[in-house]
């Protein structure tokens, strides 16, 4: 079967949890001074901490921030919810905005949604796709506004020479299924006018639940262990993977100001050596499926101009209903259909978000843009991993559906 979220390790990772568990290592240890260093080099910045997620980096960033009840945060309804889970924490308000088609946060529909009550703007690059970051930065410039930069999922990639992550207030970071990979954990920089405000609040309370933090990143390690089942034994599997991961997620919901553990930092650090390579390597993977696809009626490749491909999107060409479009309870044939017939074929695909407006708020709002495109997307493999013929592979079966 072909993943769409093995981990790109090796001898190297694995052999590290094991060392860090034998010595004692888990919780502190040399490795996190060692991390923090080596990242701040590759962010071009001193101001930056370690975090145990990228979830933990938004809330430390609101949490430095003077805000009141009536604080509104503009935001994507097309991003995962552990993003909108800080906001929820802080009792801020949200106001949710369209995307465009290539899933990035739509700049007009900030603008239009701007009031008296407007302070953040949450930028998030999803899935790899690099928003129109320097509209978003000129609107949040002339109206006096915060930018939080949510480049989670590419942690140590760049465009234009700059490091993504530093185009405004904060920059969030994650390694949990993102570019870089280890067992949970994140970051968070920030402009020097923010720097005594989030050190004081590191000091104070990084690691308070620094056990829970462990347990879940082995949890976590134990779903990514569970990937290298999936080739001989699928009731393994499962137990590793699925009812492992769901099972942690329940019990760590709660979020407070955590900093990273040691075998975080211990992966990351074998992890960073090798952002470059997982990059072009994603990348390669990407254009090959692309190559394929390129003249297909059926299926569309979604992706912005600027994309570092950490998740492979596609599109199918069919009209969604407009009960479908709206309600994440019914199950829309077309999309069911395809990802069946790719799952017979040893390729797992992915649902993309659910709209945060429709599932986990439920608000009576328009999205048309975000609310037509979810139920059409779905996520494919590229990962590292696999070679220039396991793409094709995918990418010809693909190819093959609307014939099948």
């Amino acid at each position: 079967m072909y993943r769409v979220l093995p981990p790109y390790w090796n001898l190297k990772e694995f052999s590290q949890i094991f060392k860090k568990t034998i010595l004692g290592e888990v919780i502190e240890g040399n490795e996190i001074k060692l991390f923090k260093e080596e990242l701040s080099k590759v962010l071009g910045t001193p101001n930056i901490e370690l975090t145990s997620s990228g979830r933990t980096a938004i809330y430390i960033a609101l949490s430095s921030l003077d805000l009141d009840r009536d604080t509104e945060v503009i935001v994507p309804s097309f991003i995962c919810e552990e993003a909108i889970r800080p906001i929820l924490q802080k009792g801020l308000k949200l106001r949710f905005v369209d995307i465009k088609e290539d899933l990035t946060i739509d700049p007009e529909g900030i603008i239009e949604n701007m009031n008296s009550s407007t302070r953040i703007i949450l930028m998030p690059h999803v899935y790899g796709k690099i928003c129109d970051y320097k509209e978003i930065k000129r609107t949040v410039e002339e109206n006096g506004l915060v930018l939080i930069d949510d480049a989670a999922p590419v942690l140590g990639y760049y465009i234009n020479g700059k490091p993504l992550g530093s185009f405004g207030d904060f920059g969030i970071y994650s390694m949990n299924y993102k570019a870089l990979y280890s067992i949970y954990g994140g970051a968070i920089t920030y402009k020097e006018e923010y720097k005594d405000k989030i050190g004081n609040l590191m000091e104070k309370k990084a690691n308070q639940n620094a056990r829970n933090l462990v347990k879940l990143g082995f949890f976590m390690c134990g779903s990514r262990v569970g990937y290298k089942f999936s080739k001989y034994n699928s009731r393994l599997y499962a137990l590793t993977v699925n009812k492992t991961f769901k099972k942690s997620f329940k019990k760590f919901k709660d979020i407070s100001i955590e900093g990273m553990s040691n075998i975080t930092a211990s992966i990351g650090l074998i992890q960073l050596k090798k952002h470059k390579e997982i990059l072009k390597k994603r990348v390669e993977n990407s254009k090959v499926i692309e190559d394929i696809l390129e003249d297909d009626d059926y299926v569309k490749i979604v992706k912005s101009k600027n994309d570092f491909y950490v998740r492979f999107v596609i599109q199918i060409d069919e009209e969604v209903p407009l009960k479908a479009r709206k309600n994440p309870g019914i199950k829309w044939e077309k999309l069911t259909n395809f990802r069946e017939y790719l799952f017979k074929k040893r390729i797992e695909t992915l649902p993309v978000y659910t709209p945060i407006h429709l599932n986990f708020l439920k608000m009576p709002i328009d999205l048309a843009t975000t609310e037509e495109l979810w139920r059409k997307c779905i996520i494919i493999p590229n990962n590292p991993l696999y070679s220039e013929e396991d793409m094709k592979y995918i990418g010809e079966a693909i190819k093959k559906y609307e014939g099948e």
